[in-house]
């Protein structure tokens, strides 16, 4: 994704106003002593303008930190701000990047006016208010429905089609309403961003705040979108939004969470749309080093027994046995995908539905894609384990007529499925 890089800009609440000469109010009768030593506290505070009309809210969570946002619709931006205790201060909006000075008057207890002034030299003046009676921690602005808040989203390429999806291209993490990252799946990479949200439409931010990505939104059932992103370098993509049920926001990363591409149905634990997702990570740069990670919840005293069934898109199913007698202290098992969709004789593009049927051994925990594990105990499935060879079947129990359907296994040391993944 292409990302300009720009200087310290102001933001939008200044923009509007930015042409504005300072402004002066007849009732400013704080020391000099008073104005050196007033600082902005946790709180919200009304930031009024010309004609004292609110021009725009400053949602502060600490003296450090908080978001503005606009009075007509809520939209704002995230900021930082370095108060230095002698009547300046440096504000950080969407980024260390833009910086924008800043200079304090205390005027009354929980009134003060506050001056940014931007590279350019162009100043605007605000007074701004402590609204005692707001908690900074519920407040909202405006009438705007802003439909991502905190919470975790898989985002899906679709076709448009709300009855489909493709595979799984990215997660955008909503750390709160104006802010949060995207993380890829395997890999974990992802870029920070910053969120306007005005009802079904949306202005993204990465990098700074100049930085502009539209975004439209159609709400659909259970919490998920479709979103269509028009990113800075003119690319237009179209994704289907799946919210992470149960799934918190605070250290979200997809390297870990391609755990949640599994649901746990009656006949053991089922990926949906697994073409998709076989394009996708035998496409990695680190394609050879991707294996599936079985875990189960005590160690393997006595092996383990495990069916893999294929379903193909000709409605034929594979089956394939993977058994190992001996004794595993640990309780985690590594085969290399490549290795697997090999011995099963199938092509990852022609796989509708990949069932694992866990038979005798211990209670998987954990399982999914992700790359090579140091702690996990790799098997050489030719060699170090006892395999009958991959047939073909008309109609095994998996064939039934809830094949199709999907969700989420999130696995957590131990524990068995606590969230999903709606599907429709």
């Amino acid at each position: 994704m292409k990302k300009r890089t720009i200087c310290a800009v102001i933001t939008a609440a200044m923009i509007a106003v930015s042409s504005m000469s300072a402004l002066s109010y007849a009732d400013d009768t704080v020391t000099a002593e008073s104005e050196s030593v007033f600082k902005l506290t946790r709180g919200v505070w009304a930031a009024h303008g010309e004609d004292d009309k609110i021009v725009d809210y400053y949602i502060l969570d600490s003296e450090t930190s908080g978001h503005t946002e606009k009075p007509d619709n809520g939209l704002g931006l995230p900021f930082e701000i370095e108060q230095n205790g002698d009547g300046t201060a440096v504000i950080h909006f969407g980024g260390v990047d833009t910086s924008i000075p800043a200079v304090i008057k205390g005027v009354d207890t929980g009134i003060c006016d506050v001056t940014l002034i931007a590279s350019d030299e162009i100043s605007v003046t605000y007074r701004l208010e402590l609204l005692a009676d707001e908690d900074p921690d519920t407040f909202a602005a405006g009438t705007s429905e802003k439909y991502f808040n905190e919470g975790v989203y898989a985002a899906y390429i679709s076709t448009g089609d709300t009855t489909g999806y493709d595979k799984l291209d990215d997660y955008f993490v909503f750390t709160s309403s104006t802010e949060g990252y995207t993380s890829s799946p395997i890999t974990g990479i992802g870029l920070t961003f910053n969120i306007e949200q005005n009802g079904t439409t949306a202005k993204l931010h990465f990098a700074d705040s100049s930085d502009n990505s539209d975004m439209s939104i159609i709400p659909l059932e259970n919490n998920d979108y479709l979103v269509s992103i028009t990113y800075a370098d003119s690319d237009s993509i179209t994704y289907h939004f799946i919210r992470l049920d149960g799934v918190e926001p605070d250290g979200f990363d997809g390297a870990s969470a391609y755990y949640g591409l599994f649901e746990s149905v009656d006949d053991g634990i089922q990926l949906y749309n697994a073409n998709g997702e076989f394009n996708y990570l035998l496409g990695s740069p680190a394609a050879d080093d991707i294996g599936l990670e079985i875990n189960y919840a005590m160690p393997l005293l006595e092996g383990f027994d495990i069916d893999f069934v294929f379903m193909t898109a000709d409605k034929n199913y594979k089956t394939f046995n993977l058994s190992y007698n001996g004794e595993i202290d640990n309780d985690t098992v590594f085969v290399n995908l490549k290795d697997l969709l090999s011995k099963a004789g199938v092509d990852g593009s022609n796989v509708v539905s990949f069932t694992v049927k866990n038979k005798d051994s211990g209670t998987i925990c954990k399982l999914g894609f992700v790359g090579q594990r140091n702690n996990s105990v790799k098997l050489n499935i030719a060699l170090e384990s006892s395999v009958e060879s991959a047939q073909d079947e008309p109609n095994p129990a998996t064939g039934s007529d809830d094949i199709f359907a999907a969700g989420l296994l999130a696995a957590f040391a131990g524990l068995t499925a606590i969230v999903s993944r709606k599907r429709k």
